[in-house]
């Protein structure tokens, strides 16, 4: 019976040996030491890459990949490590992170997003054994919920939802769920030339098309959204009750704002960011993000309200502006729409989404203007 035991373990260590395992870090003695361990524990298929998880530009993944460990050194952005780690490594790998920082409260922040944390000076036999046994069930890490809220009836969020979700498969060609919600403007359909209704329907290699009738976002959780890597849901909110407001606000993973220069969605906008606020402060754990996306969607006129004005009733700079754009017709599904010259202003709000960038207002010395203006109104 020993002996029948013994070969069904060295069955097991060889199936797991035969999947790839890559260790990302560009510490070298650390990287060889998780290899090495690894090793040891019975899985000999494992590669590496001297790369900063971080901050590089692109990472080629192998095809054959099962699990993955990424250094993370001292980073404490968790908020930015867990999209980069959502939006570059495929639903169906275990994911483990090991760094510097020894914290409950950093492993748990890890922990709830289906991600194993590892404290590198203490616990490398520990990361080890978990990728041996197979790290965090892959099911327990989410997609990106990407929330494109409408402050205002017709000023393109329909538009931006669609865009937006062709350039993050762009930049990163992984499963994309686009879905309308019951607040929508109900075009996705007439837009895409596709019949929608609650069921999933395929437009593309990456991108599938989805109605939602009902009022709340659905729970992503449900088995249907497992393979996704991203999930875009387009909701008007202009109508939205402060419950409906707070509801959303919870649930949402990364939120961008809609707006144009009228003051009933600087209104609505507002009222959203209060309720974004105070889930924040209540809710330490949260990790959401939140952009501001202004559509020159009409003309200029001199009535309107300046883009000075609107950073300062909103209390916070606007993250991208949508130029105007004339006779749109069928350029409205066309890539590269909303581009100026050599600018894309949505690939630049799919790499602040996905955490290649931050946005200006994340970094010194930046929105001066709008602190100057502040500081003078008081």
């Amino acid at each position: 019976m020993l002996l029948f035991l013994q070969k069904d373990e060295v069955r097991k260590n060889k199936n797991q040996g035969d999947k790839s395992t890559l260790v990302i870090s560009s510490r070298d003695a650390l990287r060889e030491d998780i290899c090495q361990r690894i090793r040891i524990a019975g899985i000999s298929t494992v590669e590496e890459m001297s790369v900063d998880f971080f901050n590089a530009d692109k990472i080629v993944l192998p095809d054959s990949l099962r699990r993955v460990v990424i250094d993370i050194v001292n980073c404490n952005d968790i908020s930015r490590l867990i999209s980069m780690i959502n939006s570059q490594i495929p639903r169906g790998c275990g994911c483990a992170v090991v760094g510097d920082i020894d914290s409950i409260t950093v492993a748990q922040n890890f922990m709830d997003h289906g991600i194993s944390y590892f404290y590198s000076t203490f616990q490398l036999d520990e990361l080890a054994e978990g990728v041996v046994n197979g790290l965090v069930r892959e099911e327990r890490r989410r997609a990106i919920n990407i929330s494109i809220l409408g402050c205002k009836g017709g000023i393109g969020t329909t538009l931006l939802s669609y865009q937006l979700s062709r350039s993050v498969v762009g930049i990163k060609p992984l499963p994309l769920l686009l879905m309308q919600g019951g607040h929508g403007s109900h075009d996705l359909d007439l837009l895409l030339g596709k019949k929608l209704n609650q069921d999933l329907v395929s437009y593309n290699n990456h991108i599938d098309l989805k109605q939602d009738f009902s009022h709340e976002m659905p729970d992503l959780s449900q088995p249907e959204f497992a393979k996704y890597n991203f999930i875009v849901y387009d909701q008007s909110i202009h109508s939205f009750k402060k419950e409906q407001l707070n509801a959303l606000a919870e649930s949402t993973q990364c939120a961008i704002l809609m707006i144009d220069h009228s003051t009933s969605s600087v209104r609505t906008a507002r009222q959203f960011l209060d309720e974004f606020d105070r889930s924040q402060r209540s809710n330490k754990r949260l990790s959401s993000r939140l952009y501001i996306c202004l559509n020159e969607s009409r003309p200029a006129m001199e009535s309107r309200i300046s883009l000075i004005d609107l950073e300062s009733l909103l209390g916070r700079p606007v993250d991208i502006v949508l130029p105007y754009m004339k006779k749109i017709g069928a350029k409205a599904i066309a890539p590269g729409f909303w581009k100026k010259g050599l600018r894309n202003p949505l690939d630049q709000l799919a790499r602040y989404i996905l955490g290649i960038e931050e946005t200006k207002s994340n970094k010194p010395n930046t929105s001066m203007l709008l602190q100057l203006r502040q500081r003078w109104s008081k």
